[in-house]
């Protein structure tokens, strides 16, 4: 690629030294470089990049990408940029031909409910005639091609050429998970967002970014990033129930769509039902009511389905279309759902983020009370070898929801366990003279 399209990618730079013509490949990593590359030294989380360097030129690389000052042992051009990481998402971009320009690309966050959301995106998608790919937690679905995903939002270069492939294969929408990790690293700060997704914020990754102040900056970045997309119609779809919801969008004049279940909210569930069977739910939207009918069970998948009811009104769709698309979503692959069983309902377990046990309790506490495999809590007689109850674990934003939960779980548990009689006095061990006394008394 030539050089002068690449760099042309990065708004703010200093190139030192003359700068080959093109470049054959850009990369990250020291150990993939190649005769010919562009490399990015990342300043990471516990090693600097930079240190790599020399290693890179030494297999080849003809431009250095990094930030700070200048390497004087470098015999290389070099390219100074304020941040390395934001520089990379540009450069990957370039690199691939810009792929999500050609897309479209709605992105979700949020502290739950994005990977359910994702798939019920990408079931709007198809029903607007497009081929879909769907990037989220599970896996990365490129059309027919199932890829394991090793983390929720992939790193820029891997992000990219995965789109560019989606483009190339003639594939057109794209539903995609944004994790604030992905956010703050700057992974997704090249994408062109047609619509942006924000299901709710709670206390979550504080290791990661420190504060909760930290982590809703995060969120709010994609919708930062939509609003200064080159796509022309660009809407942000809100949990109007979410006290964050409003921080996401304040101040970028955006096109707003809230949904949620009080009052004032646009997409809004004015009833519904959680049975066995599924979901119905009646909700009032800007372009009339629509009756819905899903397989998904649970009340905290009424607020994803809202989500994407709304979602599909900023994709231009039509209640009815809307509500045929939704219904044909089963369960998703690792979230709650009902296996069959024939006597009763049993709940697949939830790998995702922990939800609210209580909502997820209620509509799971159906017409039997099915068995979960979560494991339970068992009270005073559990080993302390085995760690921490699961009741202890819960986060403090469950608050006494979590606490009933234990304590029916314990309730249900008592009784069961009983601890092993305990002898009273070991036997005397061969050469004992009170051995011979034991003999005796028998």
């Amino acid at each position: 690629m030539p050089v002068s399209e690449l760099l042309a990618a990065l708004p703010v730079k200093t190139i030192v030294g003359a700068p080959p013509s093109s470049v054959s490949s850009v990369t990250d990593d020291s150990r993939r470089v190649e005769p010919g590359s562009c490399f990015v030294a990342l300043p990471g989380l516990r090693q600097d990049a930079r240190r790599f360097v020399p290693d890179a030129v030494r297999r080849g690389a003809t431009l250095i990408v990094t930030e700070g000052e200048a390497l004087s042992t470098v015999a290389v051009a070099q390219v100074l940029v304020p941040s390395a990481r934001e520089s990379l998402a540009r450069l990957a971009d370039a690199y691939y031909g810009h792929p999500s320009r050609a897309l479209l690309l709605v992105g979700i966050t949020g502290t739950n409910g994005k990977t359910t959301t994702s798939y019920l995106v990408e079931a709007l998608l198809r029903a607007r005639g497009l081929a879909t790919g769907v990037i989220g937690t599970i896996q990365y679905v490129l059309g027919a091609e199932r890829r394991p995903a090793r983390q929720t939002t992939p790193d820029a270069l891997e992000l990219q050429s995965m789109l560019a492939l989606m483009r190339d294969r003639a594939i057109r929408g794209v539903a995609m998970e944004v994790s604030s990790h992905a956010l703050a690293l700057s992974r997704v700060d090249a994408l062109a967002f047609d619509v942006a997704v924000f299901t709710n914020l709670t206390q979550d990754h504080l290791d990661f970014h420190g504060t909760l102040g930290e982590y809703r900056r995060a969120k709010r970045r994609l919708f930062e990033l939509l609003a200064r997309s080159p796509k022309p119609r660009r809407t942000a779809v809100i949990n109007g129930d979410d006290p964050s919801g409003g921080a996401m969008v304040d101040g970028l004049g955006l096109s707003v769509l809230t949904f949620g279940l009080r009052e004032g909210t646009q997409v809004r569930a004015v009833d519904y039902a959680s049975t066995v069977e599924g979901l119905r739910m009646t909700a009032d939207t800007p372009a009339g009511r629509l009756a819905l009918t899903s397989p998904l069970i649970g009340e905290h998948n009424v607020m994803n389905l809202l989500g994407a009811v709304a979602t599909g009104l900023a994709l231009g769709l039509e209640p009815a279309a809307i509500g045929g698309a939704l219904a044909t979503v089963g369960a998703v692959p690792g979230r709650r759902g009902l296996r069959p069983h024939p006597r009763r309902p049993r709940a697949r377990a939830d790998h995702g983020a922990q939800a609210d046990r209580e909502t997820v309790g209620r509509g799971l506490r159906l017409r039997r009370r099915p068995r979960s495999r979560e494991a339970p809590d068992h009270g005073r007689h559990r080993r302390p070898s085995r760690g921490p109850r699961l009741g202890d674990l819960r986060q403090p934003a469950l608050g006494a929801a979590g606490g009933d939960h234990r304590r029916d779980h314990r309730r249900r548990a008592r009784g069961r366990r009983r601890p092993r009689p305990v002898c009273g006095r070991a036997r005397p061990l061969p050469g004992d003279p009170r051995r011979a006394a034991l003999g005796r008394s028998r």
